[in-house]
């Protein structure tokens, strides 16, 4: 017990160190989150900026990633065995989803558009203050953070994004007729006090984003590109790629190994040992 509280504030110091490699330590962590969203079906927005009504040094507030995920995204591969004849729409095999990203979609037993807005750290779990502060919303100005959010994103009417920014501030999720609003926040480790204070909040932790891409890329090989100069596969994608195929190359990388390469990314800039 007392180990963990002096990681807790290790980590928690490392959040609020201002140096260049903290800064670096970010961005890479972001690049993680982006990835995991992109391979969730998830059409994004990085570094989303709601810009005040003057000219100022800093926005009214910003969001690492803002994406939307449309309810019936779907992928997956064709596949034939020995002397089958291809037949599309017979031989598809879907990916699954990961369950963080399809119940979030979901309200009760019906699928929606989901709509996320995600905070990343390379610490623990955080959310940004200006999305959480309700007082924010009295303000003089002509609508609040939010609700300059949600039209911005276009999803309902005035009368809609006015409730549904309300919702966002008290719990994080707005659950309407089309459409589904979620914060999520990822980072190296659950924050115990958000959990308890905003239960609808999803938190996603490195580990299990790791998880997640072990399954995909053990899943679905036919999707890992191979030419080493791919430009689409830069960053933290490609880094992983070579990393996983390299070490899966007898056996497909463990759960564990994969958390490290996750690991090792964000502190190092490589998944390379």
């Amino acid at each position: 017990m007392l180990e963990n509280k002096k990681l807790e504030l290790k980590l928690e110091t490392e959040d609020f160190d201002e140096t260049g490699v903290s800064r670096e330590r970010g961005k890479r962590a972001e690049e993680v989150a982006e990835w995991y969203f992109r391979l969730n079906g998830f059409f994004l927005i990085h570094g989303f900026i709601v810009h005040p009504d003057r000219q100022r040094l800093k926005p009214r507030t910003e969001a690492d990633l803002l994406g939307i995920r449309l309810k019936e995204s779907s992928e997956g591969v064709w596949r034939t065995s020995k002397g089958d004849h291809f037949r599309p729409g017979v031989n598809r095999t879907s990916m699954t989803d990961d369950a963080l990203i399809t119940k979030a979609s979901m309200d009760g037993t019906v699928k929606k558009h989901l709509i996320a807005m995600v905070e990343v750290k390379a610490g623990k779990c955080s959310i940004n203050g200006p999305w959480s502060d309700i007082d924010e919303r009295d303000q003089q100005q002509a609508g609040s953070n939010m609700e300059r959010a949600l039209s911005r994103v276009g999803f309902g009417n005035k009368s809609e994004i006015s409730t549904a920014a309300l919702s966002m501030y008290e719990s994080l999720r707005y659950q309407g007729a089309n459409f589904i609003v979620q914060y999520f926040s990822v980072g190296k480790y659950v924050s115990a006090e958000l959990e308890k204070k905003y239960p609808k909040l999803v938190q996603i932790t490195y580990d299990q984003i790791a998880t997640f891409l072990r399954d995909r890329f053990n899943g679905f090989p036919e999707k890992i590109p191979h030419e080493r100069d791919i430009s689409l596969w830069e960053g933290f994608g490609d880094s992983f790629r070579w990393w996983f195929e390299s070490n899966g190359y007898r056996k497909s990388p463990s759960v564990d190994a994969c958390k490290s390469a996750v690991s090792r990314y964000i502190e190092k800039g490589k998944c390379e040992n």
